[in-house]
């Protein structure tokens, strides 16, 4: 629909010295170049989107940005899901897997609102 949200860290004011800003910058830098983790596992072979953040988050300032779970505690029923599940892990999904969903991130109560809008429209072509 066209909405954002932008949310940051709460105590973005104190946590984010300059030398965090570089440490954040350095982390960020060993992953970058993976390939996007189709199957969300939790090895630095490959990074998914929230992976990323919780984990330079994590390494950089100690702040763990959203509850870390297993596959098994989503909702794994659903149709769409289960055929998702199906094509990546061949029927075999490995339900111990350590992920951190967008959800996850974004809910963390370590991240505080600060911006709600609609993005501008692009032109058609």
């Amino acid at each position: 629909g066209g909405r954002y949200v932008l949310r940051r860290l709460t105590r973005a004011a104190e946590l984010l010295t300059p030398s965090a800003v570089v440490k954040l910058r350095e982390v960020a830098e060993r992953y970058q170049g993976k390939p996007y983790d189709l199957a969300f596992g939790w090895s630095d072979d490959a990074i998914y989107c929230s992976e990323l953040v919780w984990k330079v988050c994590q390494q950089a300032l100690g702040l763990e940005v959203g509850k870390r779970q297993q596959l098994r505690d989503f909702r794994l029923d659903d149709p769409v899901v289960k055929a998702l599940m199906q094509k990546r892990y061949h029927g075999k999904p490995p339900l111990d897997e350590t992920v951190v969903s967008p959800s996850a991130v974004f809910d963390s109560p370590l991240l505080t609102t600060i911006d709600t809008g609609r993005a501008a429209s692009r032109p058609k072509r």
